[in-house]
């Protein structure tokens, strides 16, 4: 994967909403984020306070957005509520994933509120009502019950897709999800930022 720019891995957001997904972005000079309504994902050309200064403009009265990176500037507007460490997944071209073991369905806008509850079980507030804007995603059911779904997060140059994957922890009566296939992993932070009235918090 040495051909890939690092760039495009280490601020994916801020080159999705400038590329494959600007009809999604809000923007203010060097700031940008997803409508409310898509994805709580915001992102900067820099890290520098000038831009940071223009996404909090961005943001409503005690709203909260997360950036990725691993440093960012503190500001009396802002405060920087956690982190959550994450790992970049690239699957190497030579992995043929197996054939799945159970039967999947194309989801769209029509099956938001489902893929919204689904979500919320594991990372509650992530996952929105027009979230399936973004790209392709694909579930599984059992007894009509949406279980697991995967799709897109962002897209971002060079026919790029980052993906993420929910699961209600159970895949069929007394089953285990499958194991992921073999991965390459990198590893940048992201921060959440969150806007309470007056000032912004970073949650």
């Amino acid at each position: 994967m040495n051909h890939l720019p690092d760039s495009l891995f280490e601020n994916p957001v801020w080159h999705a909403l400038q590329t494959k997904h600007c009809r999604l972005a809000v923007s203010e000079g060097d700031a940008c984020r997803y409508s409310a309504e898509v994805v709580p994902f915001a992102a900067v050309a820099a890290p520098t306070s000038a831009a940071l200064r223009q996404l909090y403009s961005l943001l409503a009265p005690d709203e909260f957005v997360w950036l990725v990176g691993e440093s960012y500037p503190h500001l009396p507007e802002l405060r920087f509520a956690e982190t959550l460490e994450c790992l970049q997944m690239i699957l190497p071209a030579d992995v043929v994933p197996p054939d799945p073991t159970i039967e999947t369905v194309s989801l769209s806008d029509a099956n938001a509120a489902e893929m919204v509850a689904l979500t919320d079980l594991a990372f509650p507030g992530f996952f929105r009502r027009r979230t399936c804007e973004m790209g392709s995603y694909y579930g599984a059911r059992s007894d009509s019950k949406l279980i697991a779904m995967g799709g897109t997060v962002a897209e971002i140059p060079l026919n790029i897709t980052c993906c993420a994957i929910c699961d209600d922890g159970v895949i069929g009566p007394g089953a285990k999800p499958e194991p992921p296939a073999p991965w390459i992993c990198q590893a940048p932070l992201p921060v959440k930022v969150r806007s309470p009235p007056g000032i912004c918090t970073i949650h």
